[in-house]
């Protein structure tokens, strides 16, 4: 069968998408690094705010496209599609909850990880890493396709290579800073 094209709702989506890779794996990494070294500036506060706003606009773009796929009485949804668009969604919130506990308890802390905040928020972090991994590499198929990737099932694996290594990494920093 011949695929859609995707909306332009889901190009622009499919652009803040990206945007919020970079800026998630980015602070992912830099707030690994931040633990190791009290001397790293890291002040890129501003960019986290930009995230949030970003992330407040996927959200919206997200739910019209689902929206649309799931009322497509030209195309509907096949129950593999409903399944995928399910784990994106779980994936999507997985971040939402763990990233509103870490903003809760852990931002803004320089320095060695602070004593006070006990094993768990080292937890709660690797959480919110595997939490963004998982979401990156199940979005990754649907973020090929909304930016148009020509050939973007043979450019799948690469990306979501690409997207888990940044995950591993940044939780590779963040247990020698802690460890």
């Amino acid at each position: 069968h011949e695929e859609r094209k995707p909306t332009k709702l889901r190009t622009a989506n499919g652009i803040v998408a990206a945007i919020l890779c970079i800026i998630f794996l980015a602070h992912a990494i830099l707030g690994s690094v931040k633990f190791g070294e009290p001397g790293f500036s890291g002040n890129f506060v501003w960019v986290v705010w930009v995230g949030v706003g970003l992330i407040v606009i996927h959200i919206i773009m997200s739910v019209g496209t689902t929206v649309s796929m799931m009322t497509d009485s030209v195309r509907p949804p096949s129950a593999k599609k409903k399944r995928h668009q399910l784990i994106k969604w779980l994936g999507g919130i997985a971040i939402l909850v763990v990233a509103g506990i870490h903003m809760l308890t852990t931002a803004g802390i320089a320095g060695p990880f602070p004593a006070h905040l006990g094993p768990w928020a080292a937890v709660l972090m690797f959480a919110l890493i595997a939490a963004l991994g998982w979401h990156l590499f199940t979005a990754s198929k649907s973020l090929l396709k909304d930016l148009h990737v020509p050939d973007h099932k043979r450019w799948r694996p690469l990306v979501r290579g690409i997207l888990v290594a940044g995950c591993v990494i940044a939780a590779g920093i963040l247990a020698a800073a802690l460890f």
